[in-house]
């Protein structure tokens, strides 16, 4: 390949910043380089130097920045985006740069992008960083340099998403010592309370996350029992005794003036070398190296020939200024390893210069084809420049200890160059040039500290709080692992803060207290809107706090604080006036603003039950079958229990009827139910199948089995709660014992005659052919038998035709029947309004043990195996998607181009997507959906090409 450029290019000063003011002219020019099969142009090699250093720098960048700054609203994203453009940039360009530092880059690499891109993705990239760091996963090519330059956060995260990584490095063990003990070993990161403890006896994994890819050791006494899996107290009571351990655990040893220390250059200039230890047993030490001459090498030599990345050793000047030199251990290198293998043989040399020794004899200087220097006596015949063979005889001792004596034997005609000999030795001088900034000794603090940040912002997007808490516990015990105070203090602060939170939805507010915060970052605003939240919830049911309150709500500018601060005030006002029920909703309300936190709608009340709104016209709650409240007007339960059915029956709507759920709405079980009717011996009833058939039994008593039909009794939330499904009775009105009734709100009330009108004029208002078919389905559903769609008008056959079915489900609005389709031996759905007339056959189900309920997709396609089809959407083609397909609008999500939105869905057949993109291909771009691009090509292949 020719040079690409003709001039020096500006990334190519000194400073590795220029990298970043020249990233694009830096993108171009790799992009080029990258394309041709090999390269002559000067700069290249320059430049991979560069941008080496440049990625370390911004990984030690992002290491040193507190995690609480991830929170700052004012967060850099042009800096954010540069990072993983340089990131990515490193990992197409050095593909044969060191296998675990390229895994580190990918780590920060989908770190990084997490904070650019929507929840849904964020989450992703998160986890997959720690399967990476982990060793579970590595990387993979799943980008190309135009992602790099027409930068878009989305579209990247979706494609390194989607595409598979290869196995990682999982073999290859890495550990860190300090407040404690990190070791990375076949996928998983394990943390111990002090070094070697993993080796000792009874300790146990007492905390696991992202399926055990991070795991707590603990003593077994310090094991979280089952039963406190949730309990915020326990979890916070182990982490603070786990982090008592850390602390008393086997410390660092530290390094002395004089000491001598194996370390890595970080930096090489003119006249000084960055370095840093590598030793984990030992506290980290940095330092300079100021060079100067040694046995005849100059500092340019020692500068030209040491490269970042090799690994040396010191001997530390001053510990607290951070000075150490490298003379003796050159010094020893020279005679104890390089030259000592040519004491007592003959080498050719150079006459170097003439030199005078302490006791005023001159002595000529010889520059050996090895590269040091040997001292020989005048000899009379040569002259500087001159070749000759001598003899290394020996070396001096104590203070002389590193000049070298010789014998001049004869001229010689082989010659040598000086710099050529030089740089041999010095190439052997570094113990190892690994090109690693990550040694097998030992993982960096930075990368611990990284594992941090991706805890803290990866339980942001997880809605248990018991989940987050823990999470936040592994984070916080890795802070402290590296003596991060900061980051520990502001993961303790949001522990407490979410605390608060569960207090409040559980309705426990004595327990609240006020969150301090460490002045580090007591005053970013983030922080400063939780305290003032904590303070305002802790005002709830206390109405005599109504005027501190009513400040708030005045003073502060806040939206939040004043939404919340109303909404408290609202209801310890109307405390005596509106309902529990209405009291939790408001309460609810807050907790859902409160979810400030997570990207989601946080459950902050898991510990209360699982929440399932609140009584409307669609549903109503019950805690039991059997046994009434207190206060009921009617003690027959069941009879109760009956007149919600009747009402729902008689609804346009339908609803239904939970079982185990109390009034405020939370699940409450429904084994005291249970007990009751197995204890009364009610016939064979035993367990949830038999209360289902009790309850069923029951309804018999009261309905017509006809009517029955609309009505479907299921388990749900691990068989918690029974809900019984109603349909809305569309041929009259249904009555109980002689009376009707209808729901109204929240309540069931018997029928007015207005209402009896209305459900009259509706039932008439059914299409006498709809009514037919719908009801000789719900015939043949309810009898087992087979059918026959007579004249069904099939859209993906074109053809009518008449079908041999078994029925098994039909929709609430008796538009979709789920059939086993008898002649193509398959289930499928079929529309009622495409038959001409059902007729119900005297054989019953034959393949009942095949019938399978399929799921309908957006594009009211139905199947079993979901595909996924990622597309951008201009303005034109997201409108029409939201108009003709409503239920796909949920799919959606912006780009970065306001403009442009990002569709991310599942459909069960390609067809109808396919029919939908072929209408607006020009407005439409697919990013990954490869059954979507076969269909359509298939499709122009088919019939659009002549």
């Amino acid at each position: 390949m020719e040079t690409t450029t003709s001039s020096t290019p500006l990334w190519l000063d000194i400073k590795t910043v220029y990298i970043d003011e020249n990233f694009d002219k830096v993108l171009s020019y790799l992009q080029t380089c990258s394309a041709a099969k090999e390269t002559s142009d000067s700069f290249y090699t320059k430049t991979l130097e560069l941008l080496d250093r440049r990625v370390r720098e911004r990984i030690d960048e992002i290491a040193s920045r507190p995690v609480f700054m991830d929170d700052d609203e004012e967060l850099n994203k042009e800096n954010l985006s540069l990072n993983v453009r340089m990131f990515g940039a490193y990992l197409l360009i050095r593909p044969d740069a060191d296998a675990f530092f390229r895994q580190m880059v990918s780590a920060y690499m989908s770190a990084t992008l997490s904070l650019l891109v929507p929840m849904k993705y964020s989450a992703q990239l998160i986890g997959l960083a720690v399967d990476i760091i982990a060793g579970r996963k590595g990387f993979a090519k799943s980008f190309g340099w135009a992602d790099l330059t027409a930068f878009q956060p989305q579209v990247l995260a979706h494609k390194i998403i989607l595409q598979s990584f290869t196995a990682g490095n999982a073999a290859d063990a890495e550990s860190y010592y300090g407040k404690g003990f990190m070791e990375i070993r076949n996928g998983v990161i394990s943390v111990y309370t002090k070094a070697g403890s993993q080796k000792e006896a009874g300790l146990v994994r007492t905390i696991g996350i992202f399926d055990d890819a991070i795991q707590i050791m603990a003593p077994k006494n310090l094991k979280i029992k089952q039963s406190d899996t949730g309990n915020l107290e326990r979890y916070r009571e182990f982490t603070e005794e786990f982090i008592s351990l850390q602390q008393t655990g086997t410390p660092l040893k530290s390094y002395s003036n004089g000491d001598t220390l194996h370390v890595r250059i970080t930096e090489v200039s003119h006249k000084k070398l960055m370095v840093r230890s590598i030793d984990p047993k030992y506290a980290p030490f940095e330092g300079t190296v100021q060079l100067k001459a040694v046995l005849y090498f100059t500092a340019e030599d020692f500068s030209q020939n040491l490269s970042e990345g090799d690994e040396i050793c010191v001997e530390i000047l001053d510990i607290d200024e951070g000075t150490c030199s490298i003379e003796n251990e050159f010094v020893h290198f020279i005679i104890d390893e390089w030259a000592h293998d040519d004491f007592g043989e003959q080498v050719v040399a150079r006459y170097f210069d003439l030199n005078v020794d302490r006791n005023g004899r001159k002595k000529i200087v010889w520059l050996t084809e090895g590269g040091y220097c040997a001292y020989s006596n005048v000899e009379d015949g040569f002259h500087e420049g001159d070749y000759a063979t001598i003899r290394i005889d020996s070396h001096g001792q104590d203070k002389y200890y590193g000049y070298i004596n010789a014998s001049v034997i004869e001229p010689s005609d082989k010659t040598f160059k000086e710099e050529d000999a030089k740089t041999e030795c010095l190439a052997h001088f570094p113990y190892e040039t690994s090109g690693s900034a990550y040694s097998q000794e030992g993982l960096p603090a930075g990368l611990v500290r990284e594992l941090v940040r991706l805890l803290v912002s990866y339980q942001k997007w997880i809605l248990k709080p018991s989940e987050r808490y823990e999470i936040l516990c592994v984070a916080r015990i890795l802070a402290e692992l590296v003596e991060d105070r900061e980051d520990s203090e502001y993961i303790k602060f949001i522990s407490a803060y979410l605390v608060n939170l569960v207090y409040f939805a559980k309705g426990e507010i004595s327990k609240m207290k006020d969150v301090p915060a460490d002045e580090s970052f007591a005053g970013l605003d983030p922080v400063r809107r939780k305290q003032a939240l904590v303070k305002v919830l802790r005002c709830f049911g206390d109405d005599t706090k109504n005027e501190w309150l009513s400040g708030m709500i005045s003073g502060s500018g806040d939206k939040l604080l004043k939404k919340v601060s109303v909404l408290v005030q609202s209801c310890n006002r109307l405390d005596e006036i509106i309902s529990k029920s209405m009291q939790n909703v408001i309460k609810r309300e807050i907790t859902k603003c409160l979810s400030i936190d997570t990207e989601g709608e946080a459950d902050l009340e898991e510990e209360n039950g699982t929440y399932l709104g609140i009584e409307n016209s669609r549903q109503e709650f019950k805690t039991s079958f059997f046994i009434a409240p207190a206060n009921a007007k009617e003690q027959d339960q069941r009879i109760t229990i009956m007149k919600g059915i009747c009402a729902f029956l008689n609804s346009s709507g339908g609803g239904t009827l939970y079982l185990g759920v109390n009034d405020l709405g939370y699940v409450q079980g429904i084994k005291s139910d249970i007990d009751y009717m197995q204890k009364r011996a009610y016939g064979n009833y035993r367990g949830v199948d038999g209360y289902i058939r009790y309850i069923t039994d029951e309804a018999k008593k009261y309905f017509d089995i006809s009517i029955l039909t609309n009505v479907d009794i299921v388990d749900m939330y691990d068989s918690n709660v029974i809900a019984i499904n109603i349909r809305p009775y569309l041929y009259g009105i249904v009555y109980l014992s002689g009376t009707p009734y209808i729901r109204v709100n929240s309540e069931t009330v018997v029928m007015s005659e207005t209402a009896k009108r209305q459900a009259i004029a509706r039932s008439m208002n059914v299409s006498a052919g709809k009514t037919a078919n719908a009801s000789s389905v719900l015939d043949a559903i309810r009898e087992k038998r087979k059918a026959v769609f007579h004249g069904y008008s099939s859209s993906n056959s074109g053809e009518t035709a008449d079908r041999l079915v078994e029925p098994f489900d039909i929709t609430t609005n008796y538009t979709h029947i789920t059939c086993y389709d008898i002649d193509k031996q398959r289930n499928a759905v079929f529309r009622t309004d495409r038959i001409r007339n059902v007729e119900v056959k005297a054989e019953g189900w034959e393949y009942g043990h095949l019938h399978k309920q399929l799921k309908m997709d957006a594009f009211h396609m139905t199947g079993e195996v979901p595909i996924r089809a990622v597309l951008k959407l201009d303005m034109m083609a997201k409108n029409l998607l939201c108009e003709e397909y409503p239920e796909a609008a949920s799919s959606l999500s912006a780009s970065d181009n306001s403009n442009m939105w990002i569709l991310d869905i599942e459909v069960y057949k390609i067809n109808g997507l396919g029919r939908f993109y072929l209408g607006l291909a020009g407005n439409i771009e697919i990013i990954n959906a490869p059954e979507l691009e076969e269909y359509a090509k298939n499709y122009i292949k088919e019939h659009l090409t002549y």
